[in-house]
């Protein structure tokens, strides 16, 4: 929840209700903030007229807990990402603009697929799930070959768009990204991104995008509806992987993409 401390709130405080609830920040281009009876941000209203409605505290803690350390990670290599997108630094930094990532992509504020759970467990070994994933052994269930690569992020963009045209070869929708939680995580982090969604338009989604594309340390499980494939991504272990996982019947749609063996 935003809340201000007594020296914020003594600085600016006609941006805050009488409960110490910030209703609004221009330096952020929030016109105003609307709070339900649970006292949770209902709608936010930016400067431009854009509003989300129903969100709750996920977005805002997840954009507090990870601003500062997404800043100082991803700004040395700043350059290179306003050239990809065409975005300015303050286009970046807003967090109108990360906020409407995690507010289309993610699930914090929407409930989960009820397939969800039924169609990682088809593509992942239940036992794996459990295990180290810093050492990661038997990733796959039966049925399924794989092949090791080593990692570093979750994707670049030649990575990404060869498991796009991969999926797009077999015929999936979309592409379900789950991070293992860790004690440093607010809240489970789950995405659903459409198949046909383009490397710039998914990096263009400011600091948070870029973060989870290229710096996001720790541990990810890919899939997709049609429980044909898998990626594991450990970026946050002593050797870094990427393993590919695709049952036989689907290989072919891999195989021109992918510059390693499948086995």
């Amino acid at each position: 929840m935003i809340v201000a401390s007594d020296s914020d709130a003594a600085s600016s405080a006609s941006n805050f209700s009488e409960n110490v609830r910030m209703t609004k920040d221009a330096s952020k281009g929030i016109a105003s903030i609307a709070w339900n009876v649970l006292h949770l941000p209902q709608t936010v209203t930016f400067s431009d007229g854009a509003t989300i409605s129903h969100t709750n505290e996920c977005s805002f803690s997840f954009l507090e807990a990870y601003k500062e350390i997404a800043c100082d990670f991803c700004e040395p290599d700043f350059a290179e990402y306003s050239r990809m997108t065409g975005l300015t630094r303050a286009d970046w930094l807003d967090d109108k603009r990360s906020m409407l990532f995690l507010e289309e992509y993610s699930f914090l504020n929407k409930p989960l697929p009820a397939e969800w759970d039924d169609l990682k467990n088809a593509v992942f070994k239940a036992s794996f799930q459990t295990e180290d994933y810093r050492y990661p052994t038997t990733v796959f269930n039966e049925g399924f070959i794989s092949s090791c690569k080593t990692g570093g992020c979750l994707f670049d963009k030649n990575g990404y768009e060869a498991l796009q045209k991969s999926l797009v070869s077999l015929g999936e929708e979309y592409l379900y990204i789950e991070k293992v939680q860790e004690f440093y995580d607010p809240e489970p982090l789950r995405f659903c991104f459409p198949v046909q969604l383009s490397w710039k338009e998914l990096i263009s989604g400011g600091y948070f995008a870029s973060f989870l594309c290229f710096y996001f340390h720790g541990f990810f499980f890919l899939f997709g509806p049609s429980a044909k494939w898998g990626v594991f991504v450990a970026n946050d272990a002593e050797h870094d992987v990427e393993i590919l996982g695709i049952r036989e019947s689907a290989a072919h749609c891999f195989a021109p993409y992918y510059d390693y063996t499948i086995k």
